[in-house]
């Protein structure tokens, strides 16, 4: 989980763990209608902390056993150190060879990982796991890649809106109807900081999307191929 830091956004990372695990519910479905639902329920409610069965997780803190690591060739050296994907990917090998439920969750297995709270450094972390959800659809096009739809719903309402201040402001409050665990948190913490959250995952979304896109022009020949190697 990330490491306790001073700020706004040192809070917001501790509020919103971009090293969550995914839930092990997403491998029994690849339907986009399917995943658009676990979608808005997991911006609706508290992630669970409970040990679990699990889809995948980062591996900037995992534990794999060795001969299913020597069998499996290890990590996918084709995902580049400027993107993301690969900790997915291997998961999802895994997942593959064991079945799901083969990877689990352990709350009490805690490590501190300090990110840089640099606003450009998150969002630019963001494009660059685009880029590699980018990567493992042309490797694995039996899962389609993620397109988040707020950002552009609401950029399309700010356009609709045409700076009219009535529509501005009906815009400009829905991210947070969007993102409600905003809302919980600052009733919560007795703080109005995280009402500003729902802003800043837009963004992030956004650059998941700018990434994806970056990617899939970039590897376009290796979509036609269905291979992701350069």
């Amino acid at each position: 989980m990330p490491a306790s830091s001073k700020g706004y956004f040192g809070g917001y990372l501790e509020r919103n763990n971009p090293l969550a695990p995914l839930d092990i519910d997403l491998a029994s479905n690849t339907r986009i209608i399917y995943r658009f639902g676990r979608y808005l329920l997991r911006n609706a409610r508290p992630a669970p902390s409970e040990a679990r069965a699990v889809h995948a997780f980062a591996t900037a803190n995992g534990a794999f056993r060795a001969d299913v690591l020597r069998r499996l060739g290890g990590f996918d050296e084709r995902f580049r150190s400027d993107e993301g994907g690969e900790d997915l990917d291997l998961c999802l090998r895994i997942g593959d060879e064991h079945g799901p439920g083969s990877l689990r969750f352990e709350p009490s297995a805690v490590l501190r990982h300090h990110f840089d709270t640099d606003p450009r450094a998150l969002l630019r972390r963001y494009r660059s796991y685009g880029m590699g959800a980018a990567r493992l659809y042309c490797k694995r096009r039996n899962i389609p890649p993620t397109v988040f739809p707020f950002p552009l719903l609401v950029a399309g309402l700010l356009v609709w809106s045409r700076g009219r201040a009535t529509r501005l402001t009906a815009v400009l409050l829905l991210p947070q109807l969007l993102f409600s665990n905003g809302c919980r948190n600052a009733l919560r913490q007795r703080s109005p900081a995280p009402l500003l959250d729902c802003y800043v995952k837009l963004a992030e979304e956004a650059n998941l999307n700018l990434g994806l896109a970056i990617g899939l022009w970039r590897f376009r020949d290796r979509q036609r191929t269905g291979t992701g190697s350069e």
